[in-house]
């Protein structure tokens, strides 16, 4: 939930359904946010022709899950 607010779940706690919703919702804004920022930043390596530097400190790869709605805007950045 960021750096300012913690949460610590045990077997025992209960989430109301329309909590559980929106942390799913949060979850897939911020995987969805990672991926256009992936490729934004390879259009603008491809249109400015910059390469990857090896000493250039990259943020690992995130996985993330793959939606009919990712795929759908994935085709559609393409075309």
């Amino acid at each position: 939930m960021g750096e300012g607010f913690m949460v610590v779940v045990s077997i025992e706690d209960m989430l109301c359904r329309r909590c559980g919703a929106l942390l799913n919702h949060l979850d897939k804004l911020e995987s969805d946010l990672d991926i256009v920022k992936r490729a934004l930043r390879g259009y603008l390596k491809m249109k400015y022709g910059l390469l990857e530097d090896s000493n250039e400190q990259t943020e690992p790869q995130k996985p993330y899950i793959t939606t009919q709605r990712n795929i759908q805007g994935m085709l559609h950045m393409k075309s």
